[in-house]
């Protein structure tokens, strides 16, 4: 039987996977992600059930409110407070749970830039250059406007 190309990737890695052949005898849904396929929010879920910490107890150690613990599991960033102290709180959290403070702090940081350059989109860019541009424009038709005015009885006379 040959493997797909997603058996193959999905069978490559060496964290957490049945050998080759055993992944084969199940439909590749059935194998769990590795730590590196999941999501920022669900890889700190993973660690935190995997190690038998409730959400209430990360709230707890970690002085935040289960809220914060819970939007962040759910890659809900903007729900987050400023970035100073998430940060703060994931190397309080990596502590507990046993994980590498600047590793989680890192990953955090890039699926964090990933996220808001998808909210930006490619052309967030160009509509903030646009309202540069207009406003630019509305306040130099605005000068001239009352240049005109004031230098107006002086043309006049």
């Amino acid at each position: 039987m040959a493997k797909s190309a997603v058996q193959i990737l999905r069978s490559s890695s060496d964290v957490e996977r049945p050998p080759s052949d055993a992944a084969l005898l199940y439909p590749i849904e059935d194998v769990p992600p590795t730590p590196a396929e999941l999501n920022f929010g669900a890889y700190l879920r993973r660690e935190r059930i995997l190690r038998g910490i409730t959400r209430n107890e990360i709230a707890r150690v970690t002085k935040v409110r289960p809220e914060y613990v819970e939007a962040l599991e759910g890659n809900r960033f903007a729900e987050l407070p400023p970035r100073a102290f998430v940060v703060g709180f994931l190397r309080v959290f990596a502590r507990h749970v046993g994980l590498n403070g600047d590793e989680v702090v890192n990953r955090f940081l890039t699926e964090l830039a990933h996220q808001e350059a998808f909210e930006e989109g490619p052309s967030h860019g160009r509509q903030e250059r646009w309202k540069r541009i207009l406003k630019f424009s509305l306040t130099l038709l605005g000068v001239a406007g009352l240049l005109g005015l004031m230098f107006a009885p002086l043309l006049r006379s």
